[in-house]
């Protein structure tokens, strides 16, 4: 497929160009050319900047000192022919270290940062890769894949237990994976997927051979965590050994040959000693096999040292890497341990039970104590109230992880026992009550004003402030209820119609609008000087978070006129600034930008008299506007 043939304009265009690319890849056909050149399309280079600057780490800054605020203020065509130079001819700048806690172990996880730059070539090469590699993943590998996420893995795991009867677990754990990727084996994985551009490649390459601040000048092995590519890289690394573990069972080639693939099950259910059944689980680096008996797992354990040692030159931890027989002993997951038991007494019938792992407890439990002290350490007012509101914020967030473990209430009970003394002693000191007086700090959930929909019909009694006449209560992790985990629906994709569909109606969210480009990226939009010196050029300076975020600020209007309403196009838009005495870096946020027609827009740097019917919406619309201008004008 000869992607630079494909003519985009908008984003939606774009968008049309990777679901392409996705059912290229899909139907087999596996030969992708003139990468650099979408990559290269400003289309692209807006979209991978827009998502960077979404992201909770856009205000890292890297061994330059800059953060995405630095791109957005400059100027539109100069970022453009940035990041289109570094394409051309892509070097990459060292990368920061910075180490960061491993959950639940005294060693810390060492950190790759880049520049903003850097982030935003390899956010564009993940996106021109991403359809390519996705249309071919594992179906069961869940791990930094879009619309994905570890509970699915659970849901898997349990429906193979309880389905298949495969209560052998080998537990994989890979020494030092993301240090160890051999940057060769990569690239051939890569073209062997389809990747065929090789100036794409020599990117990838530069991108994984970048040296390290203060450490290596170039980087000889692995990919650093903290880069925006590297988890997509992971994934395309231990492809193989996906379809490795699939071959046995899951997609053997029998199945291929047969009209009815559970027909074809059947047949091989009958000679387990030649198709021995094995179904993997895999999440980033941790994964599990699932197989019928000790003989199949020990012997499943050595043929994934031997194809992870012969395929990616990887070493399983074999202290870590063991065979847990299910029905006598947990298997621990993602934070979550699993056992298979007898449904009750007096039943044959074996189900799954699961609860967080100790780790996770204690990691959770130390975690909240942190936050008590913030409490507690807090002496105004209202900064003990966002205290408290962080607080729960993590008690919700823990709770909503464990939700997918029968045993998540009885768990946040034991927890939140441990924690009441430390909440007691502060409330008491905070409310000045005795030990006695409890009403005093306590009341029942349910009359908390914060939390409606958690604590609505909780009577049990949690700890509360008054704050401008709310009471704003502290909730219990026993709150938190199980639900049982449902298992990927392989039609939800980012890369078709259905799949976006799918995923909206399952999560109840939106997918963000796209772009109209063809309307906002025009040179000659809003580029009039309408005779008032606050709208003068050199104070609203149109850089390039400002051609960015229009586009988006039409879409919020439903590119209809926000005064008059009349249907905008690219022949009778302006975009205003609400605000045009704001600084740089607030003038251009969508918040303070508003879509108008021409007409509209000269009423409200004119004097001239409202001309819409005094007191309609139109009338007190242009009012308001004309007020903040005037208001910024003293």
């Amino acid at each position: 497929m000869k992607v630079h043939r494909l003519e985009i304009k908008t984003e939606q265009q774009l968008q049309g160009t990777l679901d392409a690319m996705y059912m290229e890849a899909k139907s087999g056909k596996r030969n992708f050319y003139g990468l650099l050149e979408l990559a290269r399309n400003p289309i692209t280079i807006v979209t991978a900047i827009h998502k960077i600057k979404g992201n909770r780490g856009s205000n890292t800054p890297g061994v330059d000192g800059k953060r995405i605020n630095d791109i957005l203020q400059k100027d539109f065509e100069e970022v453009l022919a940035l990041v289109q130079e570094q394409l051309d001819s892509y070097k990459p700048n060292m990368v920061r270290r910075k180490y960061i806690d491993k959950p639940g172990k005294a060693e810390k996880r060492a950190l790759g940062i880049p520049t903003i730059v850097d982030r935003i070539v390899q956010e564009i090469v993940r996106m021109i890769l991403e359809p390519i590699l996705e249309a071919q993943f594992f179906d069961h590998s869940y791990g930094f894949r879009p619309m994905r996420d570890a509970t699915q893995a659970i849901a898997r795991m349990h429906h193979i237990m309880w389905q298949a009867k495969c209560f052998w677990i080998v537990e994989g754990d890979i020494r030092g994976f993301f240090d160890n990727v051999n940057h060769n084996i990569l690239l051939k994985k890569l073209w062997r997927m389809g990747v065929r551009d090789k100036r794409i490649l020599i990117i990838v390459k530069r991108m994984l051979k970048a040296g390290i601040m203060g450490e290596v000048a170039e980087n000889p092995l692995g990919t650093a965590q903290g880069g925006i590519i590297s988890p997509l890289l992971a994934n395309a690394y231990l492809h193989d050994f996906d379809e490795y573990v699939a071959s046995f069972w899951e997609n053997h080639p029998k199945i291929q040959q047969h009209k009815n693939k559970w027909n074809a099950f059947t047949v091989m259910a009958r000679y387990p000693d030649k198709y021995p059944r094995f179904y993997l689980v895999r999440y980033a680096d941790d994964w599990v096999i699932l197989t019928d008996s000790q003989e199949n797992a020990i012997r499943m354990k050595e043929l994934a040292r031997s194809f992870l040692q012969r395929n990616g030159k990887l070493e399983l931890a074999t202290d870590k890497t063991l065979i847990t027989d299910t029905t006598k002993h947990p298997v621990t997951f993602l934070g979550i341990e699993t056992r298979v038991g007898k449904s009750r007494k007096g039943s044959s019938r074996l189900v799954t039970y699961s609860r967080p792992s100790g780790k996770a407890i204690k990691m959770a439990r130390n975690k909240l104590k942190g936050q008590i002290k913030q409490i507690h350490d807090s002496f105004h007012r209202d900064r003990r109230i966002q205290a408290i509101q962080r607080y729960n914020s993590m008690v919700i967030g823990i709770g909503n992880y464990w939700s997918m473990s029968s045993m998540v209430s009885s768990v946040g009970s034991t927890i939140d026992h441990h924690l009441w003394y430390k909440l007691d002693k502060v409330f008491m000191k905070i409310t000045g009550s005795k030990l006695g007086e409890f009403r005093k700090r306590k009341i029942p959930a349910c009359e908390t004003s914060n939390l409606p929909v958690r604590h609505a019909g909780h009577m049990s009694r949690v700890y509360y402030l008054e704050f401008e006449g709310c009471k704003v209560g502290v909730t219990n992790l026993a709150f938190s209820t199980y639900q049982a985990p449902k298992p990927k629906n392989p039609v939800e994709t980012p890369y078709t119609e259905e799949g976006r569909k799918v995923w909206q109606e399952r999560t109840e969210r939106q997918l963000a609008l796209h772009r109209p480009d063809e309307i906002t990226l025009r040179d000659d939009l809003t580029v009039r000087t309408y005779g008032n010196k606050h709208t003068s050029p050199s104070k609203i300076k149109r850089n390039f978070e400002f051609y960015m975020n229009r586009g988006y600020a039409l879409n919020r209007d439903k590119c209809r006129c926000k005064i008059c309403g009349v249907l905008l196009t690219s022949n009778n838009l302006h975009t205003h600034h609400k605000d045009p005495k704001l600084p740089i870096e607030k003038i251009n946020k969508v918040s303070n930008l508003v879509s108008t027609c021409i007409w509209c827009h000269d009423l409200i740097h004119t004097d001239v008299e409202n001309p819409f019917v005094e007191g309609s919406k139109e009338y007190k619309q242009l009012e308001k506007f004309r007020k903040v201008i005037k208001d910024c004008s003293h």
